[in-house]
């Protein structure tokens, strides 16, 4: 929507939270967008909008999402927005329905083969003894050394945002701010799933969320979730040893 109205795809700014889908990436890097991720919340992805607009006057806000809490489809109220959201997803539907004669889900398809398809599973255990979250997180930091593989799933990097790491990149430092009070690592493996492991900031919970993709299909994708969410289960957050509880 925002090509129809003369924005030119590199100066289109998409942002997400880390905890939601990395298609959203893969769209920019493909059209040649500018992409940041946040941490989880409206108010990061808003503060992010703002300071990069600032910053970059050519940029143009076009998208920002959290994996369960809503749209921001402009800065004009810098927060989520379910109306105007709802709006743009209407005049979507009637563009694509229209002038190219297909639906919203038949687009969707034709991104997917265009970007890959990806598969999400989310999730969460009870667990509301902060020392034995710590624990649980400790035991993959390994003292520094953190696990490089969980089962048959093989670990290729690793951000820990608790402590400020992030192994991807020359510096070893997170891009997102550190937040030494609150458990958060996410874990990059070889086939390209990604899992993202924290506590929550308003619940007795860890929460967990998974994605795998695949340039393929769906059905692909999700055989390749299928594994990596059980071996962070079994592997990582360790119900039984951790006697955490579920829903």
């Amino acid at each position: 929507m925002a090509h129809r109205r003369g924005v030119d795809p590199k100066n289109c700014l998409l942002i997400n939270s880390t905890v939601s889908s990395k298609m959203l990436k893969a769209l920019s890097d493909y059209y040649g967008g500018v992409y940041e991720d946040t941490l989880t919340g409206s108010k990061w992805m808003a503060n992010k909008s703002l300071e990069m607009t600032a910053e970059h006057s050519n940029l143009v806000h076009c998208t920002a999402y959290e994996e369960a809490l809503g749209s921001a489809l402009t800065m004009s109220v810098p927060d989520k927005d379910g109306i105007s959201a709802c709006s743009v997803w209407c005049e979507m539907a009637n563009f694509w329905r229209k002038e190219k004669g297909i639906t919203l889900l038949e687009r969707l398809n034709e991104l997917r083969k265009m970007v890959g398809f990806f598969a999400q599973h989310n999730g969460y255990f009870i667990c509301d003894d902060p020392k034995v979250m710590k624990q649980m997180f400790d035991e993959f930091r390994n003292e520094g050394n953190y696990k490089t593989e969980l089962g048959s799933s093989k670990i290729a990097d690793v951000r820990d945002v608790t402590l400020g790491y992030d192994s991807r990149r020359k510096d070893k430092k997170s891009t997102l701010p550190m937040t030494p009070d609150a458990q958060m690592i996410t874990l990059y493996f070889d086939d390209q799933a990604t899992v993202t492991i924290r506590g929550s900031g308003t619940e007795p919970k860890v929460k967990y969320y998974c994605e795998a993709n695949d340039k393929e299909s769906m059905e692909k994708a999700q055989e390749k979730l299928e594994v990596v969410v059980k071996n962070v289960i079994d592997y990582f957050l360790q119900p039984k040893k951790y006697n955490l509880g579920s829903r």
